[in-house]
Parts: structure tokens; sequence; C-alpha cells
């Protein structure tokens, strides 16, 4: 009777794993016709094809539709990079605290006292990060000209607008 189950389960199995092959095959032959994880179709209309590259261009949100030259991109990314460099030993102690944190809760042993430290420095550290995140993106809009930031007002705007009337969807769930 249990060999039986075992036999039944695993041709189940087996049957799953035919069909997301089948399945997967067809998908990597439109990719490859479609050159590969590139966006196809009509800026009005893109579809994104699977794959690992989806996501090309859309690294600085919004400001893809700005019409970015190559230098304000290669220096909005040197900006990204120095702020990364900038934050990498707040960030680690913050996955440091964040880590003692849940495995002092995890373990059942709890020091209040260590816990309200722990805040406390997690609240510095977010600070720092905060800081030099919001000088980064100061550094960003100078960059800009005087017709991209229009675009960009623009661009958050309408965002704004766009959430005033269609709501959050998660702001009841803050006590909003």
């Amino acid at each position: 009777m249990r060999m039986r189950t075992l036999l039944i389960a695993s041709l189940a199995a087996v049957l799953a794993l035919g069909v997301v092959v089948a399945q997967a095959e067809p998908l990597q032959i439109a990719r490859a016709e479609k050159g590969g994880g590139e966006t196809i179709g009509s800026p009005g209309e893109r579809e994104f094809a699977p794959g690992p590259r989806w996501h090309k261009g859309k690294r600085f949100g919004p400001y893809e539709r700005l019409g970015l030259t190559k230098e304000q991109k290669k220096d909005m990314r040197a900006l990204t990079a120095a702020f990364m460099n900038d934050t990498r030993s707040a960030r680690t102690t913050k996955m440091a605290l964040k880590d003692e944190k849940k495995a002092m809760i995890i373990g059942g042993k709890i020091d209040f006292t260590r816990l309200a430290a722990i805040d406390d420095e997690l609240v510095k550290v977010k600070g720092q990060i905060m800081t030099e995140r919001l000088k980064m993106k100061r550094a960003r809009l100078e960059l800009l000209t005087d017709e991209q930031r229009d675009v960009l007002a623009d661009f958050m705007a309408k965002k704004i607008m766009k959430k005033k009337h269609h709501g959050t969807h998660h702001g009841m769930h803050r006590g909003r």
C-alpha cells in the first residue's frame, strides 16, 4: 500500500516536471527570437519578455523619461556608487543590529535593556543612511536641466494625483 502511494506521488512529480519543461521550451524560443529579454513593442504598449534583463532601463525609475544624456547617467551612477560606498559601514551595522535583535527574540531570552539599546542604535544608523540618501537625491536633482526638472515635477504630480484618487491600498493597514 505504501509502495503504491510512493509510486503515484513520484509519477505525479515527473508529470508536473514534464509540463514545466514543455512550457519553458517555447518561452525560451520566443525569447531568443525577440532579442533575449529586451523590451518588445512600441513605448506605448511595452511588454517585457522574461529573462534576466527585463529591468534594463528601469534603474533610475522616473529618470528614464527625462531623456538623460550619457554624461548625466554616468554622473548619477557615480553618485549612487559613492552613496553605497559612504554608507557601507552604516548599512553593515544596521544589518548586524537587526540580526542581533532577531536572534535575541527568536532565542527566547530577551534582555529589554539591550533591546532598547539596539533600537536606539538602529535609529541613529538609519538616520545616517537617510541623511546620505537625501544628499544623493539633491545631487541628482542638481544634475538635471530646468526642462528635465519640469518633466520630473509633472511626473511626480501625476503620481500624487493617482494615489489620491485610487488610494494606496495599504493606508488603512497602517492606521491612517
